[in-house]
Parts: structure tokens; C-alpha cells; sequence
């Protein structure tokens, strides 16, 4: 089974080289087995899959934990879905192929959903295992890691891969919204994303963008990592950022929001709304043609109207 790797297509510099060894030698550190609590469930008890999932649960989970230099602690069990029956007693929306709950646990994998693809399978699995570990932080800083930061940070570690099929229009809405000014406010997106196909597709996206912008441009994968140690030692997420970034969380958003390439989000958003500009300039064309066909009919009836004696004058005066 081939692993998606979330750094692919991105140079790796000497810093992330050393948070790879740090992660790594906390993980070795720790010593105990990865996810010694591990629990599979698959619809229809095939057993013969049993192993191969635990396996791939618990590759997954270390590879996590070394770059994270965490442990993901407790019970974790894992319910694997086949069909939309499985999947809807844990979630109702079309659009995820997986979810997780951190206080208990738990991650669903909806295989139908995920195309039995076996890397989008590992890097979904990668995405909720990233949830999991978000959710020790968030208990150790008392329920305060923004929603936006959780499912940013899980896209960027399984490849931009995340639980919502965005059925890739993510590009598209996210340039549109560039070029209508209409991007999210991260305080929008504390708590919880929109329920609606757009808004949820824009929320995930500016998300992952901002992590990326995080990474890329602030500090590397160095200070991404120590931002959760700040999280694991108990600093709200304000303060943990302030800490490692030297400035306000919003300093760096509006930053990020400077930094959108106006020139190609106008032009994927012309691209992308073809029809319903060209049906925009078709409409405008009419209404300024019926226009000046109005004026040409109120002309012709004035001069039609006019004094018989003043036209006469009138057409003297032209001729001398």
C-alpha cells in the first residue's frame, strides 16, 4: 500500500530535518508500543482485514508521532464502513468520507465514499489520526485550539487530503471568494464551519492555506511544532503563538490575506464563471440596446409632433 507523503512536491530544508530527529527520538524515548489500545471494527466482519488495518492504523500513528514528538495516548478504535447505512449512524452529511472523535476515540472510515483507494484510504486515516492528537492538546489547554487551526494542521500532514470531498471545486471556490472578498474571518471559523457545500469547501481550504502559509513563510516546520508544545504545556493558543511567532495571530492572517495572487484568482474566477458573465454582458447588451431604440422612437415622435410652420423654418434654416 502506497503512503501519500504531506511534504510531496516542497523542498525539505535543514530545519525540518531537525523537528523530523526531534520528533523521533521523543517518540523512541517514550518507548511504548504505538496505540497499544487499538481497537478495528469493519461492517460485515471481514476478518481478514482485521490485520491488515490494524497495521496500516498503527504505521500511520507513528509516523505521526515522530513528527509530532507526542503520543497519542488511550483507547483508539477504528470503525470501518462499506455502505452509507454504516456510516450515517455516525455522520449524516454526504460530503465526509470519515470522521473522528477525539473524547472518545474513535475514527470512521466510509471505504465506499473513499473509492477502496488505498492511499486516499492512509491519508484520511493520517487526517483523523491528526485529530486525535489535536484533541490531547486541546484538553491540556482547556478547549483552545481554533477548528480552523485543528483541520488546517491535518490537511497539511495528510498531503491536503482531508474528510470533505470538496469534489474538486476547492481552487475554484477559494479564488472566487479572493476576488469577491468574501474569505472567511478565522474568528468565523473558531468553533465550527458553515453546514453549506460552498462555505464548508472555502472554510477547509482557506484553512489548509493558512497552514501552508504558516509553514512556508513563518518559521518552518520548527515552529509549528513548538506552537503545539506550547499547547501541550498548557498556554492558550493566543499565547502559545505569540510566544513562538513574536506577534498576534491576526498580524499574521492579514499578512496572508496581502499575499493572494489577485491576477490568477481573477482569471480562474473568469474562467470558472464563463457562462454566467457571458449571460451578464448578453443581458447588459439588451437593456443598452432597447435604450437607445427608445430614445430613436421618442425622437422620430417629436418630430413628428412638431409645429408644421416651426419644421418648415426649421429645414430653411439648414439649407442657408
Amino acid at each position: 500500500m502506497n503512503l501519500a507523503r504531506p511534504w510531496r512536491g516542497r523542498r525539505v530544508g535543514f530545519g525540518d530535518l531537525l523537528a523530523l530527529l526531534f520528533g523521533l527520538a521523543c517518540a523512541l524515548e517514550a518507548g511504548a508500543a504505538t496505540l497499544p489500545g487499538l481497537e478495528i471494527a469493519i461492517e460485515g466482519g471481514e476478518a481478514v482485514l482485521f490485520d491488515d488495518y490494524a497495521a496500516l492504523t498503527r504505521e500511520r500513528a507513528a509516523w505521526l508521532e515522530q513528527r509530532f514528538g507526542m503520543r497519542i495516548v488511550g483507547k483508539v478504535r477504528v470503525q470501518i464502513c462499506l455502505s452509507d447505512a454504516c456510516f450515517s449512524r455516525f455522520s449524516t452529511n454526504k460530503h465526509f468520507s470519515a470522521i473522528a472523535s477525539a473524547p472518545r476515540g474513535l475514527i470512521v472510515l466510509h471505504l465506499g465514499r473513499l473509492r477502496f483507494d488505498p492511499d486516499a484510504v492512509s491519508s484520511t486515516l493520517t487526517h483523523e489520526l491528526v485529530h486525535l492528537l489535536v484533541g490531547q492538546l486541546d484538553r491540556a489547554c482547556g478547549a483552545c485550539v481554533p477548528l480552523w487551526f485543528n483541520e488546517g494542521l491535518a490537511q497539511h500532514y495528510a498531503g491536503g487530503v482531508s474528510e470533505f470531498d470538496s469534489q474538486g471545486s476547492a481552487d475554484a471556490i477559494f479564488y472566487n471568494a479572493v476576488v469577491r472578498r468574501a474569505v472567511f474571518r478565522f474568528s468565523q471559523l473558531e468553533a465550527r464551519f458553515p453546514p453549506y457545500f460552498e462555505e464548508m469547501t472555502l472554510a477547509y481550504e482557506q484553512s489548509r492555506r493558512f497552514l501552508l502559509y504558516l509553514v512556508e513563510e513563518q518559521g518552518g516546520e520548527v515552529a509549528l511544532l513548538r506552537l503545539l508544545r506550547g499547547l501541550e504545556d498548557g498556554l492558550r493558543f493566543d499565547e502559545a503563538y505569540r510566544e513562538v511567532y513574536g506577534r498576534e495571530v491576526e498580524e499574521t492572517m492579514a499578512d496572508w490575506r496581502n499575499s493572494f495572487p489577485v491576477l490568477p484568482a481573477l482569471l480562474l474566477y473568469i474562467a470558472t464563471n464563463a457562462d454566467n458573465l457571458l449571460w451578464g454582458a448578453t443581458s447588459l447588451l439588451m437593456v443598452v440596446a432597447l435604450i437607445l431604440a427608445r430614445r430613436r422612437h421618442l425622437r422620430k415622435r417629436e418630430q413628428l409632433d412638431e409645429d408644421p410652420e416651426e419644421r418648415l423654418r426649421r429645414h430653411r434654416s439648414l439649407l442657408h
